[in-house]
């Protein structure tokens, strides 16, 4: 039966716990070669301080997060801008041969409602159902604007698209 006493060894300046009996008959645990160092930090062939792909060679994979960061930015700044443009468009709609007609930004912000006097004169009902159509003609109407240009965005950064709804 294996013992139950832990032996502490030291591998790679970790300190590792391993059974009494492990030590024995196993191998002592392998410790990263200075070149497997470098690797995992980013140095070595062609990224060397100064030369290669990698300006940032010296630093690791810094030069990797860096242009994460910058990417990540140019989002920000990119979805900024859209919401601007989508706040600023207006979507049109109209219902009963356009008698009733609503107007909402590409953020489903309504705008207004114009309704026909004509309409006024088939009673509340008629101008109820007439506005109910319109808006959420409206609506449909700026969801799609809003999800193409969304997916416009999307695409630009290599993100991936939003399911079809």
């Amino acid at each position: 039966m294996a013992s139950c006493a832990f032996v502490p060894t030291v591998a790679a300046g970790a300190l590792v716990a391993r059974s009494a009996a492990a030590t024995s008959s196993r191998r002592p645990a392998a410790v990263p070669s200075a070149r497997g160092v470098q690797m995992l930090m980013g140095g070595g062939k062609g990224n060397e301080a100064g030369g290669g792909k990698n300006p940032f060679g010296a630093l690791g994979n810094m030069g990797n997060i860096m242009d994460a960061v910058k990417k990540a930015q140019q989002f920000t700044e990119s979805a900024k801008e859209l919401q601007d443009e989508l706040k600023e468009t207006e979507i049109e709609a109209t219902a009963r041969e356009g008698k009733v007609k609503v107007v909402l930004t590409g953020q489903q912000t309504p705008i207004s409602v114009t309704i026909a006097p004509e309409l006024l004169d088939e009673g509340a009902d008629a101008v109820s159902a007439a506005v109910t159509d319109a808006v959420k003609a409206a609506h449909s109407r700026s969801l799609e604007y809003m999800r193409e240009r969304l997916g416009g965005l999307t695409t630009d950064f290599g993100l991936p698209q939003q399911p079809p709804q």
